[in-house]
């Protein structure tokens, strides 16, 4: 279900960034990349994090599956989501002084580099969604009750795109 949300926000803003072309409008496009990028890489800090847990609470380091360092890094994810909002916001100013034809030869220049950093971004959302399963399932369900707090970290960290995908 999450999948979808992302995808759909990602596909919904991209389409608005589709001719933010031009010379004034090029840096919107590579500032949405950017901001992909830093969103996917957000997400594979959570993964990390869940994996470090995991790994230490097997090995014995650790008495409990400790999440702690996975919540702290959704603070990222957050952030990440909220500077996507003062993106859009940008987008929406200049969406007016960009007329169809530059609207679609930018799309055609820059599709590749959208749609290779919406795969990374869908990518490392499916890894982070294995790696929590995988949580789940340490030592007879030991952890799903750590998992299930971080579940509602994720979901509160993701709501910045999620009100980027209902506009």
């Amino acid at each position: 279900m999450m999948r979808c949300v992302w995808v759909g926000c990602a596909l919904v803003f991209c389409s608005m960034l589709v001719g933010c072309g031009g010379e004034s409008h090029e840096g919107l496009i590579n500032d949405t990349i950017t901001q992909m990028d830093a969103a996917g890489t957000q997400v594979g800090h959570i993964k990390n994090r869940v994996n470090d847990a995991v790994k230490d609470f097997e090995s014995g380091k650790s008495p409990k599956l400790d999440l702690t360092e996975a919540t702290k890094a959704t603070e990222g994810l957050k952030k990440a989501g909220e500077e996507f909002q003062n993106l859009k916001r940008k987008v929406e100013q200049k969406r007016g002084s960009i007329n169809d034809e530059d609207r679609k030869a930018y799309a055609a220049n820059q599709k590749d580099k959208l749609n290779n950093a919406f795969k990374t971004l869908v990518d490392r959302r499916e890894q982070l969604r294995k790696a929590l399963e995988q949580a789940e399932e340490v030592k007879l369900g030991a952890g799903k009750g750590a998992v299930h707090d971080l579940r509602k970290k994720i979901v509160e960290a993701e709501g910045p795109f999620e009100a980027l995908a209902r506009q």
